[in-house]
């Protein structure tokens, strides 16, 4: 849809088209694994000991279920 479309409009019909969807949590995409913690790779917090990282972005290391 083109901004001039949204300007007459369009905004309005793509709502209405959008009203009834239902968002499926098992379609997101989560690129840190859902991770709770992270730290850079230069680092080595002592909470780290014993886990493995969920994803590798970057410069940073992320981890999930860490208590």
């Amino acid at each position: 849809m083109t901004a001039m479309g949204m300007r007459h409009g369009g905004a309005a019909r793509l709502r209405s088209s959008l009203a009834g969807v239902k968002a499926k949590p098992f379609l997101v995409f989560y690129p840190t694994g859902g991770a709770t913690h992270w730290h850079r790779q230069t680092e080595l917090p002592p909470w780290t000991r014993g886990r493995f990282p969920m994803a590798e972005i970057g410069p940073f290391l992320f981890y999930s279920n860490v208590e």
